[in-house]
C-alpha cells in the first residue's frame, strides 16, 4: 500500500516537473523553424 502510494507521489512530480520542460523545448522548436521560414523567404 505504501509503495503505491509513494509511485503515485512520485509520477505526479515527475509529470508536474516534466511539463515546464517540455514547453519551453516546444517553444524553442517553434522559434528555430519560423527562423528557418523567415530566412527562406528572406532569401526568395
Amino acid at each position: 500500500m505504501a509503495e503505491a502510494i509513494a509511485f503515485d507521489i512520485a509520477a505526479e512530480l515527475i509529470i508536474q516537473l516534466s511539463s515546464p520542460a517540455l514547453s519551453q523545448v516546444g517553444l524553442w522548436w517553434n522559434l528555430k523553424h519560423d527562423l528557418h521560414d523567415l530566412k527562406r523567404s528572406w532569401a526568395s
